[in-house]
């Protein structure tokens, strides 16, 4: 630690606090720096009770303040591109346009290009399934947060699966009630659930069932 800071001076000591709070991968470390620490307003929200995700590049020797409240730790998908949970309440901002600001929304950050990407997705809670996988960033979606009917049967008490494609920037709603998803480069396996559905999945003239469900991601 104190060869890091001797060698790499901007680096401050509120920002290393906390193994939990850091990922360092390649030529980036990543973490989390709390407001209360460093006595600034890192997000421009007004306060100092959050913990903002920062950027620093080893062979640049800077640091770049993402200016983004996080909910929990980020964690990495390629070697490149890191994902997080933004925090709505913390960041005082709506970032999934559903008109509150009480969610937990998903960001993709490109530590090559240093662009950060809102999905526009809130997740229940900051530690909810969220899975990154080959190209593919899948996450179920609470349609209670985003205030919206996301797999047609009429309501807002569902979790819909959705994908989002990383190298085309497209996201892809299942448009399925879902539960205990798994992702791989190539597969997403869950269960459709009937009752939330409003469906007859398996084809028994019932809506009582879970049913297991696949999708393959265009290679």
């Amino acid at each position: 630690l104190r060869r890091l800071q001797r060698e790499h001076p901007r680096v401050g000591l509120a920002a290393l606090h906390g193994v939990s709070r850091r990922l360092l991968v390649d030529r980036w470390l990543i973490f989390r720096v709390p407001e209360s620490d460093q006595s600034m307003d890192l997000n421009g929200d007004g306060d100092l009770e959050d913990e903002v995700l920062h950027v620093y590049d080893f062979e640049a020797r800077t640091t770049t303040n993402l200016g983004l409240a996080v909910a929990a730790n980020p964690f990495l998908h390629d070697g490149r591109r890191v994902i997080f949970k933004v925090s709505e309440p913390d960041q005082h901002q709506d970032l999934n346009g559903d008109g509150d600001t009480m969610d937990f929304v998903v960001d993709v950050h490109d530590l090559e290009t240093g662009t950060t990407t809102n999905l526009g997705l809130a997740v229940e809670e900051p530690y909810a399934w969220v899975e990154s996988s080959g190209k593919w960033v899948a996450m179920e979606v609470p349609e209670a947060s985003q205030n919206r009917d996301l797999n047609g049967d009429g309501d807002t008490r569902d979790r819909t699966l959705h994908v989002h494609d990383l190298e085309t920037g497209s996201t892809t709603n299942l448009e399925l009630a879902s539960g205990s998803p798994m992702l791989s480069s190539r597969w997403l396996v869950f269960s459709a659930i009937e009752p939330y559905q409003g469906q007859d999945l398996n084809g028994d003239v019932d809506q009582l069932e879970r049913r297991a469900a696949d999708n393959v991601p265009a290679a």
